[in-house]
């Protein structure tokens, strides 16, 4: 038997309330719910928070890596000429061809043969434009023209480098056309000769400007060749006439306006005619297809029609 805890008075198992003082006895017996106990808070000694790194020098030093490598890229690019080798490297550049065209003055041209394989043409210090695209196929160099939405062909030339790369002598069936000299090579450097002939004119001896007329007949009966161009010829276009004067005697003039632009001898093989121009006139030798037709003379290069001129 219990007591009540209020009065003390005694009380029997399971019962609710004291008979005497009417107490709740089942709350006595409900346990004391005890305090929870919160952990010590232990003064921080030293302790910070991370400090979150920034990725901007990681992002600098990968930019300045990448143009790094993109210079040097460019270097070799540059000093080895852009991929290509041999003839081709010594090739790409700016070339210069000058021919005095007497009361005209000097006739400037440049060619400007780039790494990528395409090439330029500028006159009379204008800007180049492209012209087309080169290559050098079997020994020769092949040029190509693009026009009118097509590619076409600009002439396959014998070539040969001499002084020390900075001259170009562009050849054809066996004659020199044109000479050039590397931009910011010296002028007044004279052709080497010594190197073997390649196919272009042998220039062991000095070019006076003159046909060798010891050579046998190669037309008519005639030094110049086919009878057929003997006589003026005129070529005008946009207003613009030039006259092309050929002789029995295998001399040739050209005039504009009136007065002599350039002059030396003539000859023809076949279907072609050679112009051999006079030392003062450049000294050079320039060679076309021709066709003559009653009163029409037509010049074609490459199978390409150059000109038409009409007979006086």
């Amino acid at each position: 038997m219990a007591n009540c805890p209020k009065c003390g008075a005694p009380v029997n198992e399971g019962v609710k309330f004291c008979s005497k003082c009417g107490a709740n006895l089942m709350a006595s017996t409900a346990p004391t719910p005890q305090p929870i106990k919160q952990p010590a808070t232990q003064p921080s000694q030293g302790y910070s928070q991370p400090i979150k790194k920034s990725k901007t020098p990681l992002i600098i030093g990968l930019v300045v890596a990448v143009v790094a490598i993109v210079v040097v890229i460019l270097l070799i690019l540059l000093l080895t000429g852009g991929g290509v080798s041999g003839d081709e490297a010594k090739l790409v550049g700016t070339w210069e061809y000058s021919m005095e065209m007497g009361d005209f003055g000097e006739y400037n041209t440049a060619y400007v043969f780039n790494s990528d394989k395409s090439w330029e043409v500028g006159y009379a210090g204008s800007t180049p434009t492209k012209v087309g695209t080169w290559k050098i196929e079997d020994n020769k160099l092949v040029l190509s023209a693009t026009g009118l939405g097509t590619e076409y062909s600009a002439g396959t030339y014998t070539y040969k480098f001499s002084n020390n790369d900075q001259k170009l002598t562009l050849g054809m069936n066996g004659i020199n056309i044109m000479t050039f000299t590397k931009t910011g090579s010296a002028n007044d450097v004279t052709e080497d000769n010594s190197e073997p002939d390649d196919g272009t004119e042998d220039d062991s001896e000095p070019d006076d400007g003159t046909e060798d007329d010891t050579e046998p007949d190669n037309g008519d009966g005639v030094i110049g060749g086919d009878s057929q161009l003997f006589g003026t010829w005129e070529y005008t276009m946009s207003g613009y006439s030039m006259i092309y004067i050929f002789n029995s005697d295998g001399s040739f003039s050209i005039e504009y306006s009136g007065f002599t632009s350039a002059e030396g001898t003539w000859s023809t093989s076949g279907d072609e005619l050679c112009l051999y121009y006079s030392s003062e006139y450049g000294g050079i030798d320039t060679c076309y297809s021709y066709m003559v037709s009653g009163n029409e003379l037509t010049f074609l290069y490459n199978s390409v029609e150059v000109m038409s001129l009409t007979k006086q």
